[in-house]
């Protein structure tokens, strides 16, 4: 049996910092188009929108683009700007006596094949100050 990162789908979640979320982004009328239609891809059941025009997205894109194709120019993508190279984390200090609980950054924990890999780490950092200047 091969194990898989993240394989935890009902694991317990961990908050996040509201204040990095990015704001204040203007989406020109492709990558809305864009999102619609990956969103449309990938629904399982219903969608709604406020112009019945806007629930066929893939009118404006041909249906047999490809995902990547979707994201050629990383618009799916944050601003590396303004995201921190963040690493793992602990949590621990737990009232009823629990065991801290750490993650890498793949979500990862202690004793898993490849947590805190560190030559993933450099080479990721180097990708990440990369994209900064593409």
């Amino acid at each position: 049996m091969t194990r898989r990162v993240n394989a935890r789908a009902y694991d317990a979640g961990f908050p996040f910092d509201l204040r990095t979320v990015q704001t204040q982004r203007q989406l020109s009328e492709d990558e809305v188009v864009r999102i619609n239609t990956i969103l449309k891809q990938r629904a399982s059941h219903f969608m709604v929108a406020s112009k019945k025009e806007w629930l066929y997205p893939e009118d404006s894109v041909p249906q047999a683009v490809a995902w990547a194709k979707l994201n050629d120019d990383w618009f799916l993508m944050p601003n590396p700007y303004k995201v921190g190279f963040k690493t793992g984390f602990v949590a621990g200090g737990f009232p009823d006596g629990r065991s801290p609980l750490a993650f890498d950054e793949h979500g990862r924990r202690p004793g898993e094949p490849g947590y805190n890999d560190e030559a993933l780490m450099r080479r990721e950092m180097r990708q990440f100050d990369k994209a900064k200047h593409t």
